[in-house]
């Protein structure tokens, strides 16, 4: 979150929502290749920077297109599709477990 309060001052959103996105899609790769628990807290760190900035941009730009007055309704709004997306994650992933 910090990086993009800084990359925000410098680039236009639309610019960092797109490289943020790309960058994010891939962010579980690094889970492939953990062989021990040194590996997975580097890999945690990774995936975190990696989906974070994804995540910071999308709400971001939410933000700057929401009405005056409405943003703590979007930000109610954003929290219960992220709760909703994980708990559908967690489903899909036990059923390919």
């Amino acid at each position: 979150v910090a990086l993009y309060g800084y990359l925000c001052q410098k680039f236009p959103p639309r610019k960092l929502l797109f490289w943020s996105v790309l960058i994010g899609v891939p962010q579980f790769v690094p889970m492939a290749f953990i062989q021990d628990g040194q590996q997975a807290l580097l890999a945690a760190g990774l995936i975190g920077l990696l989906g974070g900035m994804a995540n910071v941009a999308c709400i971001d730009i939410a933000m700057r297109a929401c009405p005056p007055g409405l943003q703590g309704t979007l930000m109610m709004m954003i929290a219960a599709t992220f709760a909703l997306s994980m708990r559908a994650g967690d489903v899909i992933g036990t059923w390919i477990y």
